[in-house]
């Protein structure tokens, strides 16, 4: 009787091994999925257009890799760069890159399209559009002031005046691998 016991714990003793195994196997796949993922989202290369002061856009890179600009088109502008212009990954606010739009056409919408290429030399087109605008501002002006009775300026007043000025709006759409040609 002692033998049959034994017997049985045996038998449940290999299939417990077994399930632990398995989920062992399971397990160090879920991790190596997870690592890689990890990995990916590490080195991913996202860019974002943003509007500057007067006719000028920052080229912020978002993404976890450092990017290089090869060419970059807005409508009929074009310019290429012999060298690739690095947009540095990771330096916060001081990864961007400013370049100067031409003074367009107001209130239409403009395409954008940058050519990029990753420290891994990938390369990637991203896509954005950008609209400027005039606006009139409030401004404060200095203006000299006369005196009805002696026909003469004693003084200087602040007024506010109307200032036209113009404004950028930018914005990215997405940042795709594609093989491209210059």
């Amino acid at each position: 009787m002692i033998e049959i016991k034994q017997e049985i714990f045996n038998f449940w003793s290999i299939i417990l091994q077994f399930l632990i195994a398995a989920g062992a196997i399971v397990f160090g796949i879920w991790q190596i999925k997870i690592n890689l993922r990890l990995k990916k989202i590490q080195e991913s290369v996202a860019l974002s257009i943003v509007p500057g002061i007067g006719l000028n856009l920052q080229l912020m890179n978002v993404g976890g890799i450092n990017l290089y600009l090869k060419k970059y088109e807005i409508e009929s502008k074009t310019e290429n760069f012999e060298k690739p212009l690095l947009i540095a990954a990771g330096a916060g606010n001081n990864s961007f890159l400013q370049i100067t739009v031409p003074n367009f056409e107001r209130n239409k919408k403009h395409d954008i399209k940058l050519y990029l290429i990753d420290e891994f030399k990938e390369k990637y087109l991203s896509s954005g559009e950008l609209i400027i605008e005039d606006i009139e501002i409030m401004s404060p002006a200095i203006t000299p002031q006369e005196s009805a009775t002696a026909g003469g300026t004693f003084g200087q007043v602040l007024s506010m005046t109307k200032i036209k000025t113009l404004i950028i709006k930018a914005w990215s759409y997405k940042t795709v691998k594609r093989s491209w040609e210059i």
